[in-house]
């Protein structure tokens, strides 16, 4: 039991390394996303510095070349793809760099692109 247990954090390990967020880890080794962090953070992996393309803290740093891949015609859906970031942080930091939001043109909802 102790091996099947060891492989299953390794597994989680390697996931979360090769980019993965913990909530897809989460859901390939069929655990809670809570039980993914404890293990990560116990094994002083879990950190936001870690996968610098995450979430919020990604956006901060790329708010200047995202507003102006916006403004130069690309849509809100097409740079959250680029960055791997979630359409909806690229739309907030759009917003915090003062952008105007396009409204959407007959494009299909973007988590279908992913």
């Amino acid at each position: 039991m102790h091996d099947e247990k060891q492989a299953q954090i390794d597994r989680m390990i390697m996931l979360y390394k090769s980019g993965r967020t913990t909530g897809e880890v989460a859901r390939e080794v069929l655990v809670s996303r809570q039980t993914v962090v404890r293990y990560l953070k116990l094994f002083g992996i879990h950190d936001a510095s870690f996968n610098p393309m995450r979430g919020r803290t990604a956006a901060i740093g790329l708010e200047s070349d995202i507003a102006r891949l916006y403004t130069d015609g690309l849509s809100s859906c097409e740079i959250s793809l680029h960055y791997g970031i979630s359409e909806s942080t690229i739309l907030r930091a759009l917003r915090r760099s003062n952008v105007s939001i396009r409204r959407h043109k007959n494009e299909i909802y973007c988590a279908n692109k992913r």
